[in-house]
């Protein structure tokens, strides 16, 4: 059975904590304080039959962050208004809360009737109908109880198990465990102790959690549901959860405990945020404000992207800049309270839990933003990803964004994202910026083949910085990979082709090709000439020929030696025609010797005997070069370019 939870609202001496033990028969006031000063100041639980459990929350104004903290992960509100009081400041307060956090249903509790006649008690129900008027609890039954003397207290009970009855059970057993802790304290002989609404997943004892935002690893030695000792816990669970592990004792309110790795702390949110028509003022830039989120609060300022001002009852793109980490996932409802005097002014949804730094009023980010509103989390996902465009987040950053599984979110938006692996981590990038990546590459190869035919392809590196792709970005390498298994492009060595690309020359090319093959055959052996040289004597630029030459050396017409030193086609066969001529009647030969017997000089001597090595010809020893037994029989030239 779905186990659900009830919060108090209500103004400071309403009678919430004594609704509560009229209701549940439990004195919430725990502390001596409490008990001393008749308030309630931290969190109070009770249970509500077999499956649902109060929160109590102070109705002081100095405890609204202990009251946001109780109701942030409620299921039903039990708003309280004291008859004799009527509507009060914390009375409003606390119903722009429930109203921020999107708290849909309530029962209204008009208590202390039995201090009031009826004629006050009909215009104290009328200005609570209108106050409730525009809100989601606006048609919430007003049920008239005496919490002291058990007037209505029944009649109140029915009518919160019929609103129990109507909540949905929380569909998030099958993301990943999230619990926001509400409590914490030290049980001696027991150990430590987290409690906490789980609003996704589930744990069981022994299994290891991870407290953010800390980053400790914590083990679960002991659970408890309802008061009960389980050995599981899930979504929409009341959890007690005694914690083993170094550093145990220091978990506190407003820490979350997770699943491992499923979700991240950051420092920055993206939201959809709107101020209170009741706000006391608009909203300027980095106005700095107190941003209560699941348990926490943290001090943050805000970053408007759309206006210069949010007025009260408008709503905006921001990007709140927080003070200390936060954890938050997209969906997430948040309350803003002013830093000074601390009044809550607005609230909102979390977009992107982990968004770059924006500048203000950076429109084209609030755009971006408008398309995660509103939407489905499928769509959601397609989006933000979207929005991330080259950087392809990883499936585990994704899933930490959404507090869901991360295959399960590929699974569902399949058709319009692509995944790819690197180095292990699994990425997303839309199919559609997948694609037209495809295409650009493609387009561009096609482009620089026909400027430059002789090129047997581009340089990676010139090919990235064309696209504008950064050198951390997988997805240039995760498309050149794609490509090339699907038989469009290949590798040459550092540079990238067409597969379909042959090397050419141009015609202009072709006449300075012959040219350059005829001074290879003046000069011979004895004085070969360099790429300056080659241009000095045909008229070229030295970056021309040098282009040309590797571009001759690809198709055979030449043979480069090394980096720098190349031959004719023609001049080889005669230097390897040379050194076989002398093996032949010789056990070795020297690079003086080969050097005399090819009328050269020692650099393009050693180069050639270096070449004859690598190709299994010849073998070094320490006299010198031998022939290899038995002799191979190798092709007249070996390309090798630089």
């Amino acid at each position: 059975m779905a186990h659900t939870v009830i919060g108090t609202a209500g103004h400071i001496d309403h009678g919430k904590t004594q609704l509560v033990h009229a209701l549940t028969g439990v004195d919430t006031d725990r502390t001596r304080q409490e008990k001393e000063r008749g308030i309630t100041i931290e969190l109070g639980f009770a249970h509500f039959g077999q499956t649902t459990t109060i929160i109590d929350v102070p109705g002081h104004e100095r405890f609204v962050k202990t009251m946001v903290a109780g109701v942030s992960t409620i299921d039903v509100a039990l708003l309280v208004i004291a008859a004799d009081d009527g509507v009060m400041p914390q009375t409003r307060e606390h119903l722009d809360v429930l109203q921020i956090l999107g708290i849909e249903r309530g029962v209204i509790a008009l208590n202390k009737v039995d201090l009031v006649d009826d004629e006050w008690l009909q215009l104290v129900e009328e200005d609570v109908r209108g106050v409730l008027q525009g809100t989601q609890l606006e048609n919430s039954p007003i049920l008239r109880v005496s919490a002291l003397h058990g007037t209505g207290v029944d009649t109140l009970a029915q009518s919160l198990r019929e609103t129990l009855a109507a909540v949905q059970e929380r569909d998030a057993r099958s993301r990943p465990f999230r619990l926001p802790v509400d409590r914490a304290f030290s049980i001696h002989g027991f150990g430590n102790v987290a409690t906490g609404t789980t609003l996704s997943g589930q744990a069981r004892r022994g299994d290891e959690l991870e407290q953010l935002p800390q980053g400790r690893r914590l083990r679960i030695r002991g659970l408890q549901r309802h008061g009960e000792d389980v050995d599981l816990v899930e979504a929409g669970d009341r959890a007690a959860i005694n914690l083993a592990g170094e550093d145990a004792e220091q978990i506190e309110r407003g820490d979350v405990l997770i699943q491992p790795g499923s979700l991240q702390a950051t420092s920055m949110l993206d939201v959809d945020l709107r101020l209170l028509e009741s706000a006391p003022k608009h909203l300027e830039q980095r106005t700095r404000v107190r941003i209560h989120i699941g348990t926490i609060e943290a001090l943050g300022r805000v970053v408007l992207l759309r206006d210069t001002t949010l007025e009260p009852g408008q709503q905006t793109m921001a990007q709140i800049r927080l003070e200390k980490p936060v954890v938050a996932a997209f969906g997430d409802r948040f309350v803003v309270r002013r830093y000074s005097p601390a009044v809550t002014i607005g609230g909102g949804t979390v977009l992107d839990p982990s968004p770059d730094k924006h500048r203000e009023g950076e429109g084209s980010v609030a755009l971006l933003l408008d398309e995660l509103t509103g939407e489905s989390m499928t769509t959601a996902v397609i989006a933000w990803v979207r929005h991330r465009g080259r950087r392809a987040p990883s499936l585990q950053d994704t899933g930490a964004a959404f507090a869901s599984d991360g295959d399960s979110l590929e699974a569902d938006a399949a058709s319009s994202l692509t995944a790819f692996d690197h180095h292990g981590v699994r990425h997303l990038v839309t199919t559609e910026l997948w694609e037209a990546d495809q295409s650009l590459i493609v387009d561009t190869l096609t482009r620089y083949h026909r400027a430059t035919p002789q090129e047997a392809g581009m340089a990676r590196v010139s090919l990235m910085r064309e696209l504008g792709f950064g050198p951390s970005e997988p997805l240039f390498e995760a498309l050149l990979g794609r490509l090339e298994a699907d038989g469009i492009t290949a590798r040459e060595g550092a540079a990238v082709r067409l597969s379909t690309h042959e090397i050419s020359l141009s015609p202009e090319d072709e006449v300075l090709a012959e040219r350059i093959e005829q001074e290879l055959q003046k000069g011979g052996l004895a004085k070969p000439p360099s790429a300056e040289d080659l241009a000095s004597s045909t008229g070229a630029e030295v970056g021309q020929v040098s282009s040309l030459l590797r571009a001759m050396g690809r198709l055979g017409r030449l043979v480069f030696l090394d980096e720098t030193l190349f031959v004719s086609v023609s001049q080889m066969a005669y230097a390897r025609e040379g050194l076989e001529k002398h093996l032949a009647t010789a056990d070795q030969i020297s690079v003086s010797d080969f050097r005399q017997s090819l009328d050269t000089n020692r650099r393009y001597a050693l180069a050639l005997l270096n070449l004859f090595d690598a190709e299994g010809l010849t073998v070094k020893d320490d006299a010198g070069r031998r022939s290899l037994a038995p002799r191979m029989s190798l092709p007249l030239s070996r390309e090798k370019t630089p």
